[in-house]
């Protein structure tokens, strides 16, 4: 794990907060220096250099909360960077995905007008029939797995067992929102207590500032 400084941190932050949902993974990439293109990468390929990203902020350890779809209890989901899995070859000359596809399946009124859209872009085919639609995206979930990954979890309550989707964009984005959050507490405890700026606290080093955070707050 490589540490980033709370400045860099804060940067990346605000480049990708008002970014849409859907185009953010893309934005903490060029914003973190990751790829000059990431709206172009293939799904599969951008989440995992978010997966990288993330180990090196914040390690390989992954604790989150998923709802069991049975009974709805809450069930701990605690694993490390899923393995990489051999993508598939696509018939030329379709391709796989990208963020700015999934920009554009987002303005579709529904989830059968989005896959269509998916598929005729991604295929550059037209007038595509519902079992080419089927055959089109089958093809791409299989060239492209870690474009939708899973973590296998069983509920303690009701001992179902299922497969839960994680997103690791939006698990890292809430990961740096938290982090953020908190430096922003620790620059006004002690901008309040001695009056330093917001660059003077960044600045400080990590040891030093947890020091004074501690006379500040006991």
């Amino acid at each position: 794990m490589i540490a980033i400084s709370d400045h860099e941190l804060l940067s990346i932050w605000e480049a990708a907060q008002t970014a849409h949902p859907i185009a953010r993974p893309a934005m903490l990439l060029r914003a973190a220096g990751e790829h000059d293109a990431p709206e172009q990468l293939p799904i599969g390929a951008r989440d995992r250099k978010i997966l990288a990203l993330r180990e090196r902020w914040f390690g390989r350890a992954f604790e989150s909360i998923a709802a069991c779809p049975q009974c709805r209890a809450a069930v701990e989901m605690t694993f490390e960077t899923p393995a990489a899995t051999e993508p598939g070859t696509l018939p030329q000359p379709w391709r796989l995905p990208n963020t700015v596809d999934l920009l554009a399946a987002s303005t579709c009124r529904d989830a059968a007008e989005a896959r269509a859209l998916l598929a005729t872009r991604c295929s550059g085919e037209t007038a595509l029939s519902d079992d080419a639609i089927d055959a089109i995206a089958a093809a791409m979930e299989q060239a492209d797995p870690d474009g939708d990954l899973r973590v296998s979890l069983t509920c303690a309550d009701c001992g179902t067992t299922w497969d839960a989707q994680f997103d690791p964009a939006l698990h890292l984005w809430r990961e740096l929102e938290t982090t953020v959050q908190r430096v922003f507490a620790e620059v006004d405890a002690l901008a309040r207590a001695y009056g330093w700026s917001e660059s003077e606290v960044l600045a400080m080093p990590a040891a030093r500032r947890a020091i004074y955070l501690r006379m500040v707050t006991e």
